[in-house]
């Protein structure tokens, strides 16, 4: 339970995490009334509000009378850091992608809704500028455009981070509401600091008037440009490729080659889906000095190893996600890197086959590179399962914490893990924390086994167990784990219903 006493430090932002908008009108009215006891000195039993401020259910009005109000109470600034909790470190929506104007994409919070509390909230929201200074904009409406101006508005001369979708299906008056939206966010390029934009090439002319120059203070951009003419891509990019403060860039959309003349040695995070020459590709990376984040899926026209170099070190690269790729492409890559920093791998979609080699080089690449991996992500089907086991429980993966897995999980796996069944001196993976299974098919029992074998070590553990619907040895040992630094999310489908229980300790 959540429990608001009279001297908190302070209130973590998933004390806000409300199901709606009149969700919080309702809560806001009875949290400025009760936020604090009586008295600062004088401790009494700590009241749950969490119900109130998350069902909706009202704080009997015995309980309200001669409290304080939040906003006689608390300074302003206090105040402010509750709404800037509120707006963006609230959990996201699980469902995106339709109509909705909010602070950020995913976000099912925004400023306005403070505003709708009362008279002294909506005048503090409205005089915060940085409340403002995140806007997305996905499937517009026309009724959305006086909300935009006032959100700019309001934002007065910060920075904006914009996130701005309009899809090829939209309805003609969609497209009209977006071209305002457009003019109005356009008007405020000098101060675009991050920008998403995955527009219709209906809209393509909007950003003609953008040049080399007009968006000096851009740090990130992210573009899906789908059917833009060539001529109108490169007026819009070469105008992002001006900032000097240019450091994070996402290409969305697969292209059949290199982006050309992005300023390579500036950029920090990368993110890129192409085909491409092998030496081309690698002569660009050779340029990225300061990359510290990789995300790609590439294709290499050529699968033959770059001639001007017998491998290429790149000194500040920590971050390494790998989309669908080739496993020949995975084993260039993997042989010609060397990364002394990489602390991150993803391989979201694993190898395409089973064959070992990929696991070889990958295996070389960490050893070549002296690095150690915090994080590791994989998924997939074709898979050798001894060669994966064989790589998961290598030195090289001992210094793992993070460990996610989509692929089937066996039970052979799970029990090269647990400690009990390990007669080395030193077990596998020593230092793992969190754990994710998103497709576990174990036998009942197996699970906790694990777990229990890893409880001096093991802090979060999340697992889907599918294909058998009777866990009861499991579920039952998982509640006995209840612990206050051990939470375990334990999902069950049903073979015939799909249903879904969980355990949440």
């Amino acid at each position: 339970m959540t429990f608001l006493s009279q001297s908190p430090h302070f209130v973590g932002h998933d004390v806000l995490g409300l199901a709606s908008p009149r969700g919080l009108r309702n809560a806001g009215r009875h949290f400025s009334q009760f936020f604090l006891g009586r008295d600062y000195e004088i401790i009494t039993t700590p009241v749950d509000v969490s119900k109130s401020l998350r069902l909706n259910t009202l704080i009997p009005y015995s309980m309200l009378q001669d409290v304080p109000c939040i906003n006689n109470l608390l300074p302003v600034e206090i105040i402010g850091e509750i709404f800037r909790h509120y707006v963006f470190d609230v959990n996201p929506d699980p469902i995106t992608g339709y109509s909705r104007i909010t602070a950020h994409a995913g976000a099912r919070t925004s400023a306005i809704s403070l505003c709708h509390v009362c008279s002294y909230w909506r005048t503090l929201a409205f005089s915060i500028s940085n409340l403002w200074s995140s806007l997305c904009v996905i499937w517009p409406k026309m009724g959305y455009i006086h909300l935009v101006r006032l959100w700019l508005e309001k934002s007065r001369s910060r920075p904006l981070s914009l996130y701005l979708a309009q899809y090829h299906s939209s309805e003609d008056h969609d497209i009209v509401a977006m071209r305002q939206i457009l003019e109005l966010c356009i008007a405020t390029a000098p101060r675009w600091r991050d920008i998403s934009l995955n527009v219709t090439h209906a809209l393509q002319d909007m950003f003609y008037g953008l040049e080399e120059g007009s968006i000096e203070f851009l740090e990130s951009f992210d573009v899906g440009l789908s059917k833009w003419s060539q001529c109108q891509q490169s007026q819009l990019l070469n105008a992002f490729y001006a900032s000097p403060f240019l450091r994070r860039v996402e290409w969305r959309l697969f292209e059949r080659a290199l982006p050309a003349n992005p300023p390579w040695k500036q950029l920090s995070a990368v993110t890129l889906n192409c085909q491409c020459d092998a030496e081309e590709f690698f002569t660009v990376l050779s340029q990225c000095d300061r990359l510290e984040s990789l995300d790609v899926n590439v294709r290499f026209i050529v699968s033959a190893s770059p001639t001007s170099h017998s491998t290429l070190s790149l000194p500040n690269l920590f971050d390494l996600r790998l989309g669908m790729m080739s496993t020949k492409d995975f084993e260039l890559l993997f042989n010609y890197l060397v990364l002394p920093r990489l602390e991150i791998i993803d391989m979201r979609h694993g190898f395409e086959d089973s064959s070992p080699q990929g696991w070889i080089s990958l295996r070389n690449l960490l050893s070549r590179s002296f690095c150690q991996l915090s994080s590791f992500t994989y998924g997939g089907y074709n898979l050798d399962e001894a060669e994966f086991i064989s790589a998961l429980t290598s030195s090289n993966l001992s210094s793992l914490v993070d460990l996610s897995l989509s692929l089937p999980i066996t039970d052979n796996i799970i029990g090269s893990l647990t400690n009990e069944q390990i007669r080395h001196e030193s077990p596998p993976l020593p230092l793992l924390r969190h754990l994710a299974f998103s497709n576990c098919q174990t036998s009942d029992g197996v699970l906790s086994t694990f777990v229990s074998s890893r409880m001096l070590t093991l802090r979060s553990v999340e697992v889907y167990l599918r294909g058998v619907s009777a866990y009861s040895a499991d579920l039952t040992a998982m509640k006995s784990f209840q612990r206050e630094n051990l939470a375990i999310n334990i999902v069950l489908y049903s073979e015939v219903s799909n249903l879904r229980n969980s355990v949440v300790a």
